[in-house]
């Protein structure tokens, strides 16, 4: 004879637990430029295991508190900390699980709460059904053997530097005029803002404008010459 009694609650999440496979990070947070498992992902994956076993989730808000911050660029920002019940009912033999979780979420208006939300309950139903993401908070990460090393920064002031020698053939008084008129520019006011003889002068913002029209006339220059050595 057929075994009718339903699984118990806790039966039913393990099978879910060994249903579901590693979900992958299709987020991207452009501030922090890392790479995130989205929430919407991690709910696909479990919804349709939940509601073929009649399992159904509520959310329910126990604590709620919000505190003001100022951003590093001046704006005022809103923090909301929120506690919540999450309570898996079990359709069939009206068995419950309560587990609780606290969220976090920053904005400048009103979504701090959803922003809270989403992330307590992506990560309760993480935890729970044990997803793997391929995160390991004790990875050493300054193992240099498996990176390549990073390539050295360009001294930009050095660069149009040793352009503008070659350009002007090492003739000191060519390459103070050749300095002055790189360096000069307008600004989005269209005020005109007098060139300086010497790369000391400027400031870095100024030289990385600089070192583009440099770097363009150096370039023409080096395609003349290589013509005239062909012919």
């Amino acid at each position: 004879m057929e075994n009718t009694t339903p699984k118990a609650l806790v039966c039913k999440l393990a099978e879910i637990m060994g249903e579901v496979e590693r979900i992958p990070k299709n987020g991207w947070n452009e501030n922090s430029k890392y790479k995130y498992c989205m929430e919407s992902d991690v709910v696909d994956a479990i919804r349709q295991e939940l509601s073929k076993r009649k399992i159904l989730l509520i959310t329910n808000q126990r604590l709620r508190e919000v505190r003001e911050h100022e951003a590093r660029s001046g704006n005022k920002v809103y923090i909301t900390y929120c506690e919540f019940d999450f309570t898996f009912f079990d359709g069939e033999t009206g068995e419950v699980l309560v587990i609780t979780n606290g969220g976090e979420g920053s904005d400048s208006l009103d979504k701090g709460l959803y922003k809270a939300i989403t992330g307590a309950k992506k990560y309760v139903l993480m935890n729970t059904f044990l997803i793997p993401t391929g995160d390991d908070p004790e990875k050493d990460n300054s193992d240099s053997s498996s990176k390549k090393p990073a390539a050295p920064k360009k001294d930009l002031r050095v660069e149009c530097q040793k352009m503008m020698i070659e350009m002007c053939a090492g003739n000191k008084a060519a390459y103070e005029q050749l300095c002055i008129m790189y360096s000069k520019f307008k600004t989005s006011e269209g005020k005109e803002v007098e060139g300086k003889s010497s790369l000391k002068d400027l400031s870095d913002k100024h030289v990385q404008v600089m070192y583009r029209k440099v770097k363009e006339d150096y370039t023409k220059f080096m395609e003349t010459k290589e013509g005239a050595n062909v012919q």
